[in-house]
């Protein structure tokens, strides 16, 4: 016994030292190796065991491209005990990382297989074994420079007999989309270079598509400069919101560069989109006949929401010409399935998209209560048939969609729930991916009974733009496109009946090369007359005192009385001439020609929206806006314009053009909780509205846009910008005949300041502006007789809904309150 374990001990010994022998050539052999292969080995700690050698903590990177780096816990190199061969390689546990694009990545692995050096090894009869446990890969820039794709837990077992592949988890991004696998199994029944797999599968996956965030926007460096104008700027934009289109430059870049910004061409997107579908396409061959997901989710994502479909099942087959993938969200569930196919041919010819079926449910699909203001999403329906054509250069498209009974909430549309019975899509078109091209031919969108049709062009260089715009709404009847109208839009004047017809077409052509000659055509059949309107928005009431709550000071809610007899009230009579003057050149110059709607200020204001790349400036009269002032809170929603729309009816067909601006005069904010002009002309200047100077008056017109904001110095004076941009006001008047020589030349002299009345009005004989061959002239206000409230009106209104008031022109005194002063106002 101790014999033995005296042999034993010895042989042990003797192993050991053979081991610690054997050790450095091991090492120096597979350096070796690694370097004639092109590869530079680190093989970490080395260990000896019967027929294995084990490598811990091994790096391993190529010698002469560094589009590889491996780091592995450890590698098992199983060696023939009868012949000195290698059996099997086992690697346990890494990272990979890899780095360039596909091209480059390949020609790197090209190049480790094919060894410069020396004649390769003889490979064995019987095949080797590879085995691949818990490796995690990244790989930086295969589709872009910012990408990283990524596996995780990946695992291989190859053999003479197949190959078994997998991952826990795969993750495929580009800039706007996601791709992400669990699960997922492939095997293949041979082992030879080429051999297609026989089965694949995964548990589940998710498609996530990102929006695109917005361009930056442009910010504006003109000023404005002080002294004339010439001719060509008398028609250039505002930047007022609801104005006339005569007064300043416009705000955002208007010579075309706001409209290049808003829509920037994309040229790294189709090279990205080739790579893709060149990955997709050359892997066709390797790929099963047959695959499958068995839970397949698609995301949409914008501005934090998330928009979801599925769970569904997804299958896959391949054929000798394509690759046919369908997916049906909802599948199994009652009523009409919608199903989804892509079509990935196997030559360059184009990936094509076909989605038809329905009606199906949005719950069904997988859309969640609430998701993107989605609601009632049991109840409303999707159907269609939709067919598109992708390749890396372009993506063509037709066919339809309808929504049925579906009901949205987004506060930026509406306050509440909006209700749509039903809309339905239909059109076809192309758009290049580098955003370079847009062709939309003869889309059309049906809501009930209202009808939109047009189209749309657009091409882009990275030096210009051309943009061909055209909209139809055919002539309808006016009461049908108010019930055709969602509900929750109208709110409160869907109760409100209409008769007559209704119909409206826009074109614009737009070249940023020459945006002074952009075409722009807005023509209004509004033959539309209100017959009806609820007791609460009966115009009627304007006609006597009444009360509303607005902002007051720091935008806490007041409450003020306004309406004949009340105590700011001023007639129209007792209001200096030039405030109307400076109301109708700021504001809007066709108010005694149009009807509520000026056609020829939407055309305008279109323009400016153009040459600027976004919204600078809208048409709003001065009807609109007593409409807003009058009925509607101060939230900007698209519910609130078409409501605005339909009171400017109520309020044109109930009052004359004189009674409308008497009581807009007395209603309109004209500084921070200051409504009226009364209190306007005791606030800043500390008079009565009837000696209010012309440049006051013009002041007074130029605050519109922005009334809460400061305008006059520490010490009272006027602010230099202010006096400027009164002083151009002032000059486009007398340029439109509405002041005279004397009257410009008197206002232009004329100091404001904070608090003092100033120098009585200047009058002069004869300086009335006439009608004749002015654009947007109106009635001489000198000459007019007095209209309004307090006395018998031009006309009535068409409906009758209205009658005016008598005649009462007592002089109301101002209250006896003082001034207002601003911080730091003496």
């Amino acid at each position: 016994m101790r014999t033995s374990l005296v042999v034993g001990s010895a042989l042990l010994v003797a192993l050991g030292g053979a081991a610690l022998a054997v050790k450095p050539l091991v090492r120096a052999t597979l350096v070796s190796e690694a370097e004639r292969r092109g590869l530079v080995l680190d093989p970490g700690q080395v260990s000896l065991g019967l027929g294995t050698i084990e490598l811990h903590g091994a790096t391993l990177v190529p010698r002469d491209d560094p589009f590889l780096k491996a780091g592995l816990r450890q590698v098992r190199l199983r060696i023939g005990l009868t012949a000195p061969r290698l059996r099997a390689v086992e690697f346990l546990g890494g990272h990979v990382r890899l780095q360039g694009s596909l091209e480059e990545v390949e020609k790197g692995i090209g190049a480790l297989r094919s060894p410069q050096a020396g004649p390769s090894a003889p490979r064995s009869a019987e095949g080797r074994f590879v085995v691949v446990r818990d490796i995690d890969v990244d790989w930086d820039g295969a589709l872009g420079e910012d990408d990283r794709q990524s596996a995780r837990g990946l695992a291989l077992d190859a053999g003479p007999g197949g190959i078994q592949l997998g991952a826990n988890w795969i993750g495929l991004r580009t800039a706007h989309s996601t791709l992400e696998i669990a699960g997922a199994e492939l095997q293949s029944k041979g082992a030879a270079p080429g051999a297609r797999f026989q089965s694949a599968r995964a548990s589940e996956a998710r498609i996530t598509l990102k929006d695109a965030p917005p361009a930056p926007e442009l910010v504006s460096n003109a000023s404005a400069k002080p002294g004339a104008l010439p001719p060509s700027t008398l028609t250039t934009a505002s930047p007022s919101k609801s104005g006339n289109s005569a007064l300043h430059k416009v705000d955002g870049n208007g010579d075309g560069q706001g409209l290049l910004a808003r829509f920037p061409l994309n040229p790294e997107l189709p090279p990205r989109l080739a790579a893709i579908l060149a990955l997709l396409q050359g892997t066709l061959a390797k790929l099963p006949q047959s695959s499958s997901i068995d839970r397949m989710w698609v995301f949409y994502e914008r501005d934090g929401e998330r928009l979801q479909l599925g769970p569904s099942r997804l299958e896959l087959a391949l054929s000798p010409q394509d690759l046919r993938i369908q997916f049906e969200p909802g599948q199994g569930a009652d009523g009409t399935p919608l199903a989804l196919q892509l079509t990935l041919p196997r030559d360059s010819s184009d990936l094509r998209l076909d989605v038809r079926g329905g009606p199906v449910s949005l719950a069904t699909l997988g859309i969640a209560e609430g998701s993107f203001g989605l609601e009632g999403v049991k109840e409303a329906e999707l159907s269609g048939a939709i067919q598109a054509a992708l390749n890396p250069n372009q993506v063509r498209f037709s066919g339809y969609a309808e929504v049925k009974r579906l009901r949205y909430l987004n506060p930026r549309v509406a306050p509440g729930q909006l209700y749509v019975p039903s809309l339905r899509w239909a059109g076809t078109g192309r758009f290049y991916l580098d955003g370079s091209f847009l062709e939309a031919d003869e889309g059309e969108v049906d809501l009930g009974q209202a009808k939109l049709t047009g189209n749309l062009g657009w091409r882009r260089t990275e030096e210009h733009a051309e943009l061909s715009f055209h909209l139809r709404a055919p002539e309808a009847s006016c009461q049908a496109m108010l019930d055709a109208t969602p509900r929750g839009l109208l709110g409160p004047i869907e109760a409100v009946r209409v008769s007559g017809t209704f119909g409206l077409e826009l074109t614009v052509d737009a070249d940023t090369r020459k945006l002074s000659e952009m075409g722009v055509g807005f023509q209004l059949q509004n033959r539309c007359k209100v017959t009806a309107t609820p007791s609460e928005l009966d115009p009627a009431r304007f006609k006597r005192v009444f009360s509303r709550q607005v902002p007051g000071p720091g935008n806490m809610p007041i409450t003020v009385d306004s309406g004949f007899g009340s105590a700011n009230w001023t007639s129209y009579d007792e209001i200096a001439r030039h405030f109307e003057t400076a109301l109708l050149v700021t504001e809007d110059g066709r108010f005694f020609r149009h009807g509520g709607f000026d056609e020829r200020a939407i055309e305008s204001s279109i323009k400016d929206n153009v040459r600027a790349g976004k919204f600078v400036r809208g048409a709003s009269t001065l009807s609109m806006q007593l409409a807003k002032n009058l009925y509607l809170e101060r939230n900007k929603t698209l519910s609130r314009k078409l409501q605005e729309a339909v009171l400017t009816l109520v309020l044109e067909q109930a009052f004359d053009k004189v009674a409308l601006l008497e009581l807009y005069m007395n209603v309109v904010e004209l500084g921070p909780g200051v409504y009226g002009v009364r209190e306007a002309a005791r606030y800043y200047f500390n008079t009565t509205p009837a000696e209010l100077t012309t440049a006051q008056c013009f002041f007074l017109a130029s605050v519109l846009p922005a009334p809460k904001r400061q305008y006059f110095a520490a010490d009272g004076t006027l602010r230099e910008g202010r006096k400027e941009h009164i002083q151009r006001l002032l000059q486009i008047a007398f340029a439109r005949e509405r002041l005279s020589q004397g009257e410009l030349d008197l206002a232009l002299k004329e100091e404001l300041r904070f608090g003092q009345p100033g120098s009585p009005r200047a009058v002069s004989e004869g300086s009335s502006a006439s009608d004749e061959g002015v654009e947007g002239g109106s009635p001489s206000p000198s000459s007019a007789p007095a209209h309004g409230f307090g006395a018998p009106p031009l006309h009535t209104g068409t409906n009758g809904l209205v009658s005016p008031a008598p005649s009462m022109n007592a002089p109301i005194n101002p209250p006896m309150i003082p001034p207002i002063n601003p911080p730091g106002a003496p």
